[in-house]
Order: C-alpha cells, then sequence, then structure tokens
C-alpha cells in the first residue's frame, strides 16, 4: 500500500496537479485523496482508474506491479 501512495503523490507532483485538483475530479473530499497519498485508506477501482488517467500512468505503474510508467 506504501508503494501505491508514494507512487500516487509523486506522479501528482510531476505532473503538477494539486489533491485538491485529482480530489474534484474523484468527486471526493480533498482529505479522502490525501488519504490514498499517506497510504491510510486505498481507492476504489473506479477511482484508481480515474487516478491512472489523469496522470497520464498505467494502473500497473501505480500499484507496484510495472515499473514503466
Amino acid at each position: 500500500m506504501q508503494e501505491l501512495a508514494q507512487r500516487l503523490r509523486d506522479q501528482r507532483r510531476l505532473k503538477g496537479k494539486t489533491q485538491n485538483e485529482l480530489a474534484e475530479l474523484l468527486n471526493v473530499h480533498r482529505a479522502t485523496y490525501g488519504e490514498y497519498e499517506r497510504g491510510n485508506n486505498l481507492p476504489p477501482i473506479d477511482k484508481l482508474v480515474i487516478i491512472a488517467d489523469a496522470l497520464n500512468v498505467s494502473i500497473d505503474y501505480l500499484v507496484g506491479t510495472e515499473e514503466k510508467k
């Protein structure tokens, strides 16, 4: 879960997006998205699909099963 959290944070920052922007895209509170990045909560698969698309990476990359973005 920590690998996902770290990759979410790193990719969001790399793409110049804020937690608030992604939270709005996901239709969740910013605090909820923050929990994903801290590794305290896992995003549901439907939200993970949206995140991967917004960050232009694969779900496999985000969850750590693939090293390529």
